[in-house]
């Protein structure tokens, strides 16, 4: 007997090499989408991440050449550090701050709780992390980008 609905299994859409969004150097990127909604960007020198697919074209074409620099220096740290590298933001919108986490999202946003800004300063210099300011979500606490999560 034969199934109506077979079981897929689906792989990534495509990988093509084009400029990492973050170095601008050339890039192994892998389109999940629709499986998921993340690009994995690898072979540059970034280290490898993996990037909400709404953020390519809608944000990080945007963003000051210090912001983008400040992103792909903790990205490549958290890299270092043997861990993955997910970026995304922190309230699921597109022009929200920008976040690294180094665990797999369980949505296509990690951190949907919104917090009031300056709430919960950076545990690293007890700062407040500015709306807008990107940051690192280091087992659930947010960094600011120049302060080191790591003990």
């Amino acid at each position: 007997m034969r199934r109506r609905n077979p079981v897929r299994h689906y792989g990534p859409v495509k990988t093509t090499t084009q400029p990492c969004p973050l170095c601008r150097e050339p890039a192994d990127v892998t389109d999940w989408e629709p499986v998921a909604p993340w690009f994995a960007v690898e072979q540059c020198s970034c280290g490898g991440f993996l990037l909400w697919a709404s953020l390519w074209d809608r944000r990080l074409a945007t963003v000051s050449d210090m912001e983008r620099k400040d992103v792909m220096a903790r990205v490549r740290a958290v890299r270092r550090a043997g861990a993955e590298a997910w970026l995304t933001t922190s309230d699921g919108q597109v022009n929200g701050r920008l976040v690294i986490t180094t665990s797999r999202p369980a949505d296509v946003v990690p951190h949907a709780r919104m917090r009031v800004v300056g709430e919960n300063p950076c545990p690293g210099c007890s700062e407040p992390i500015r709306a807008g300011e990107p940051c690192l979500l280091f087992k659930g606490q947010e960094y600011h980008l120049d302060c080191d999560p790591r003990p």
